[in-house]
């Protein structure tokens, strides 16, 4: 392959040659898998670009079915699966967060991801930005695909891709990515650029439908955490009263008679006004104010 030729970036080749194409093969001929990610701007159309390539791969790709949101359901989406199914991780951020250090649920992807391998699935998961992809996780995706521009006119998106070539640079230790090479009139290209075109409408619709439900499943479980998160703040700042007037300041408290571990006991004793309840929150917050000052 010596006679490999860089093609234009403006000269975007057929996704279907680059992609579906020698995914599909790979996944019936070679019992093998696919992991990629799709990275760009909020609503440039890396989803529906997903299932474009999903639907191309496996002619009964169901949006209700195998479109997934979350770890769980991932999993489950991918133990009733039969050989070359199609997945599409939407908004996978959060589970394959750089910043989540390795999490459980990381460690679950990672598990699902290498475990993929024994049913030919395609997983296409779509974040805003390739820096949100955990690194030991980037290390399992075969295709890196940046969404570059949308044109509406003919309803498709332009994609920078990379394809991994599964060796690692020995002074980064980053996995190193490359332009895949397709032959054309008998020659070989890298390719750079390739247009995706938007799916069909009904498919488009009924993913949103599921959007929506994500969102609104999302909303009922965080608003109660918010809730809490406001209510304990605000019990705090009706309990600093208690709190000041028992430590009187902080390096009183670390070096004179509170130097020792407090305890409700100890506070309703000394403050016999202050109920047990009072009195055990106000412990627990100045046991943990002490260990920050005595910190710093």
């Amino acid at each position: 392959m010596t006679d490999v030729i860089k093609i234009d970036n403006d000269t975007p080749i057929d996704y279907m040659s680059v992609l579906v194409n020698p995914i599909a093969k790979r996944l019936v001929n070679g019992r093998d898998h696919n992991l990629a990610v799709m990275h760009g701007r909020p609503g440039i159309g890396k989803t529906g670009s997903a299932i474009t390539i999903c639907c191309g791969v496996t002619p009964d790709f169901d949006p209700d079915r195998d479109i997934v949101f979350d770890v769980g359901a991932c999993a489950q989406r991918m133990k009733i699966s039969k050989f070359g199914d199609s997945i599409v991780f939407d908004e996978a951020g959060e589970a394959i967060g750089s910043r989540s250090a390795m999490n459980k649920k990381q460690r679950n992807l990672m598990a699902l991801f290498q475990a993929a391998r024994a049913k030919g699935l395609n997983i296409w998961h779509t974040v805003p930005g390739r820096g949100m992809v955990d690194l030991q996780l980037r290390q399992l995706m075969h295709f890196d695909a940046k969404a570059m521009t949308r044109n509406d006119e003919e309803r498709t998106v332009a994609f920078r891709l990379m394809e991994n070539t599964f060796h690692m640079d020995w002074r980064t230790g980053m996995p190193i990515f490359r332009y895949p090479v397709v032959m054309k009139n008998s020659s070989f290209y890298r390719v750079k650029t390739i247009k995706i075109p938007h799916p069909e409408i009904k498919i488009w619709h009924r993913y949103l439908k599921r959007k929506h439900e994500n969102l609104e499943r999302i909303v009922s479980n965080v608003l109660p955490e918010i809730r809490a998160e406001e209510n304990k703040t605000s019990i705090d700042q009706e309990l600093e009263p208690y709190i000041q007037k028992i430590l009187g300041d902080i390096s009183s408290y670390v070096s004179g008679k509170y130097k020792d571990r407090i305890s409700a006991d100890k506070i309703r004793y000394e403050h016999p006004e202050v109920s047990q309840d009072i009195a055990r929150r106000v412990a627990f917050l100045v046991q943990k104010r002490r260990k920050s000052h005595v910190g710093q």
